[in-house]
């Protein structure tokens, strides 16, 4: 059984925090004072009313009818990556929800909330179905022919057009190979395939795309360990050294794959809903990335992989489906704490949270822990939060 993996677990989330661990304090922050939108009130109505007159998939409803799922608007956004995040709600148990933060989204005007882009909030709710179903079965998705078939070619037409890009010494000469390897990463370290499978996976991708057989397959096997393939930051290390791929980096790697595929999409190399997040707000034409490139890069493979995505998660919350009821049962306690959170509140329910987390301390794995960050409560906090 495939486990869904979590924004801690990443090389890259340790990255986000090299000044004084400003994401984990915001996300911090974002989940123990962000005012919660109660989407059964009047207020919010009109939202609703647009949103079913305006999108043409039911499941992005049904997203907000799930019991699970939290709209928070915050004094500050957080960063890109985690607009759309699972967590462990401090405020409720330490139960699991997808927050979507919807801060500068939508505002309060005259006892009603407004959404200024509508698109764009039905896109999160995409977003929002990704997560879900990542966390609830990660093998609907994973274990789905298609699905597995059109991310691992995804990942390697973007993968191999940022090398393009770089235009790296060395990569021309071993472009089958390294696109080959590339799908192996991804479909063992991202998706969770046994390595088997992915090196299967990437065999048939890579035959499809370039000039290259089964037998060159098996003989790139010999290029790359697969403890190399434990993260993004071993995986770029192995492929350089081997090939020679003077002047990339991890950190090159990061910062062009930002550049040309859009703020935030960076996670996408290492923690799958995001990857598949990635893609479909591509698809959605919202301009939540640079959905252009992505295009441009992916072809048919996005309108595929979108596709088949939303037909697992159709099927997935298709049962029982009314427009408002699930949510008014939800809803029947109002859930909202206002912007002027005083003081003392939040002091209250950050020791409150403190002690949960002292209490589940021995579950945590010290590795994923860096040695700065434990000199916070609230970094040590989000960690265990974060799904």
């Amino acid at each position: 059984m495939i486990k869904p993996k979590n924004f801690a677990q990443c090389y890259l989330y340790g990255l986000t925090n090299t000044e004084g661990d400003v994401v984990e304090k915001s996300l911090f922050e974002f989940l123990m004072t962000a005012q919660r939108i109660n989407v059964a009130d009047q207020s919010f109505k009109p939202i609703l009313t647009e949103l079913k007159s305006r999108v043409n998939n039911a499941i992005v409803i049904r997203m907000l009818q799930q019991g699970n799922v939290v709209l928070g608007l915050a004094k500050k956004e957080v960063p890109a990556t985690f607009k759309v995040m699972a967590a462990k709600d401090p405020r409720d148990g330490r139960k699991e929800k997808i927050f979507v933060d919807v801060t500068g989204l939508i505002t309060y005007q005259n006892g009603f909330f407004v959404c200024k882009e509508i698109d764009r909030l039905a896109t999160y709710m995409l977003g929002v179905m990704v997560y879900q179903i990542y966390n609830k079965d990660p093998n609907k998705l994973i274990r789905n022919g298609a699905v597995q078939k059109y991310s691992v070619s995804g990942f390697v037409k973007m993968f191999a057009a940022e090398l393009d890009y770089l235009r790296l010494t060395g990569f021309m000469n071993n472009r089958n190979r390294i696109m080959y390897i590339a799908g192996v990463y991804f479909g063992y370290s991202v998706m969770g395939l046994d390595i088997a499978a992915a090196r299967k996976t990437s065999a048939a991708v890579v035959t499809t795309i370039g000039q290259f057989s089964s037998q060159e397959a098996k003989n790139a096997d010999y290029y790359y360990e697969e403890e190399e393939l434990k993260n993004i930051n071993t995986f770029i290390n192995s492929i350089t050294k081997t090939f020679k791929l003077e002047g990339l980096t991890t950190d090159i790697f990061v910062d062009r794959w930002i550049y040309l595929y859009g703020k935030g999409s960076h996670f996408a190399v290492e923690l799958y809903p995001v990857f598949l997040n990635t893609v479909i707000y591509a698809y959605s034409g919202t301009y939540l990335n640079n959905m252009k490139r992505i295009e441009s890069v992916l072809g048919r493979d996005m309108i595929e992989l979108v596709n088949a995505v939303l037909k697992i998660g159709n099927d997935m919350f298709a049962v029982g489906f009314r427009y408002e009821s699930g949510i008014k049962q939800y809803y029947a306690k109002d859930t909202k704490i206002t912007e002027a959170v005083s003081r003392e509140l939040f002091d209250d329910i950050k020791k409150k949270a403190l002690e949960k987390f002292n209490e589940a301390e021995e579950e945590l794995n010290p590795q994923e822990i860096s040695k700065d960050a434990v000199k916070d409560e609230s970094v040590k906090m989000v960690k265990l939060l974060l799904l």
